[in-house]
């Protein structure tokens, strides 16, 4: 048996990035606007809110970035990176 095609398989498995779920999603989304989840908002600040999560769910958003904003509180500046 070679080892090479196994040691591949592995190497690219371990090096997939895994997107954020929907709930890791919400969570950032109120997170960045600097609210709790459960907070009572307006309907604008509400549809920005979903358009922020609907935007972690399409785009390849990250778990480096959802720390960081969580962190800093700046998603714009990571955002960049």
């Amino acid at each position: 048996m070679r080892p090479l095609p196994l040691l591949t398989v592995v190497f690219v498995l371990s090096c997939q990035r895994r997107a954020p779920g929907p709930a890791e999603c919400v969570d950032f989304a109120w997170q960045a606007f600097g609210l709790r989840v459960d907070s009572v908002v307006s309907p604008r600040v509400r549809a920005e809110v979903d358009a922020l999560t609907t935007t972690c769910l399409t785009e390849p958003y990250d778990y480096e970035m959802l720390e960081c904003t969580r962190v800093t509180g700046r998603r714009r500046a990571r955002r960049r990176d």
